[in-house]
Parts: structure tokens; sequence; C-alpha cells
């Protein structure tokens, strides 16, 4: 609906109109949604409880706040707070329907954010500071200690949030980006032991960037879908931590394709098509290979997931 008596130009008024990120949920708590939203002038992290359509803006701080989550079972906001313009900060939480804020992940440090990954029994962030790159880690209830410290660049995947690219389902393994071979460019993955760090798995493609996409959300299924390069373009890979076996995903497709998350039963894949500046959402069936249309516009989509009951946000 239009405001008849503004005379702000049409075009200022959509520059100026509120922008809101794709949200995120916990598979156990699916109708506790969190999401950045610029409806106050600058990014906050907002809270929308789908079960009441009660809504609220969590966090209200001068520089904005655009990485926000759950917790596992909902029932608080973890969002990263950038103290002072220079994107350093830590995380905290808060309760999902409000009150008073604590940090979360008691001894983790101050310094940059390179990532955040939840799963049952278990919590791990990726920090920088000016010594290097380090994963934090809490398990079972206890304090976060320094699981793995590198000069070179290493983070937990390119999504916040649970059950994606950081932890897998059951928790018990944790996938890395890194650039260890000297080539930040091109970063090569590395999956490790959530609780000691040891090393389970390694991919590097030489010359040609490698990227953790999403886990199986099935607990104990150690499959993880990565993004390559062999093809010239942007390909999704399966990788099963518990075989080693890595299989590219093959599609009739021009243009790149990406993997952005699994069906809730882990039979299929939401794949993202960029052909000529535009996206397609596609839904790749594991078992038979077909790929299916999914009904959306043809535009950009700048992120897509598969809620509990199939339907595609």
């Amino acid at each position: 609906m239009t405001n008849e008596t503004d005379t702000t130009p049409a075009w200022e008024r959509r520059f100026r109109a509120p922008v809101a990120a794709m949200p995120d949920w916990s598979p156990q708590a699916p109708d506790r949604i969190v999401y950045p939203c610029t409806e106050s002038g600058v990014w906050q992290v907002h809270a929308w409880d789908r079960a009441t359509n009660a809504r609220r803006q969590v966090t209200d701080h001068p520089v904005g706040v655009t990485s926000g989550t759950t917790t596992l079972d909902g029932e608080h906001v973890v969002y990263w707070i950038d103290e002072n313009g220079d994107e350093s900060g830590r995380w905290w939480m808060q309760p999902f329907a409000g009150g008073d804020a604590t940090p979360f992940l008691d001894g983790a440090p101050h310094g940059w954010n390179e990532g955040l990954a939840l799963a049952p029994g278990i919590a791990a962030a990726g920090i920088s500071d000016k010594d290097g790159f380090a994963i934090w880690v809490a398990a079972d209830g206890g304090p976060a200690h320094e699981l793995y410290r590198h000069k070179e660049s290493v983070r937990i995947g390119d999504r916040v949030g649970i059950n994606r690219s950081g932890l897998s389902a059951d928790g018990t393994l944790l996938c890395l980006e890194h650039s260890e071979h000297g080539d930040l460019l091109h970063q090569a993955l590395r999956v490790v032991d959530a609780r000691t760090g040891t090393t389970v798995g390694e991919q590097l493609d030489p010359g040609m960037s490698l990227s953790a996409s999403c886990w199986s959300p099935i607990p104990g299924d150690q499959r993880l879908v990565i993004t390559h390069e062999r093809e010239g373009e942007d390909r999704p890979a399966i990788w099963n931590l518990t075989t080693g076996e890595r299989i590219d995903v093959t599609v009739d497709l021009p243009g790149i394709v990406e993997a952005q998350d699994w069906w809730p039963d882990a039979s299929a894949l939401l794949l993202v098509n960029l052909v000529e500046g535009r996206h397609r959402l596609f839904r790749y069936d594991l078992a038979t290979g077909a790929v299916d249309r999914i009904d959306a516009p043809v535009a950009t989509i700048f992120s897509a997931r598969v809620r509990p009951d199939g339907s595609v946000w």
C-alpha cells in the first residue's frame, strides 16, 4: 500500500524501503525465527514467534547487527555485536521473549567473527585476532576452549546458524574452510572431530576453490554438501565423511549451480542455479537424479532454505 501524502520520489522510497535478510531457525523449534532487518533504519536482529505472530526487535546497537540465530531449543537469540565499528566483537545471547543480554560462549575472547555453528551438546565459533585464526568450542555445558589455531585463514563455513555447513547434525564433526596451503583465494576444507580437533578428512583442489554448503539434517548421516570448481563453474558435490568418498553431483543445467539445503528426510537437495544474471530453484532427488524446477520467481535469490514441512523459503 502506498502513502498518498508521501511526495518522496519513488526511486528514493525504494532505496529506503526496509530490507529483511534470510531468517534462521532450529529444527527443534522451527517457529522461533530470527532475522536481520533494516526496519529501524539500521541493520538489527529481530525475533518472530510464528506460532503467535509476535515480533520484536532484539538488538538496538548504533553500529548495527547483521548476524543472528536461535539456540537449539529456541529459547534464546544469539547475535554478534560489533562493538566499535571495526567489525570486532563477540557473541551475545538474549531470551527469545526479551530480557537481559549475556555473553555467549563463556571463555571465548573478543575478536573478529569467523563463523558460528550449533548442534546438540556443542557450539563452535571461529574468532580471529592479531595473532591469527582460532576455533573455540564449548561442549556439554562447559566453558569454551581453543580447539584449533593457525596463522593462515581458517573459519567455520560461510553460513551462520544451526545444522548448516559447520557442525554435523549430531555435533560430532566440524568442517573448517582454510588456506593453510598458502592460497587465500582458493580455500581448502578440513573436517575435524568437534571435541578433540583430530582431522577426519581433507579436501583440496589445487588452484580451485572449495566451500562447505550444508550437512545432512539426519543425525549420524555424515554427508556434507560442498561446492567445487572442477567443471569451471561452481557445482555441488557430496562428501561422505564416514567412507571418505566424494561424489560430484552432475546436473544438466547451464551456469552456476549451488546446493543451499537438504530436504528434512535427506532425500533431496535444494539447488540454486544462476544463469544470465537470474537465479532459479530446483529440487535434486538423490535416489533418481531427477531435477525438478521449483515454482519461484526468476530473480536474484541471495539465500534459500527448506522448512521442516518441506516448503521452500
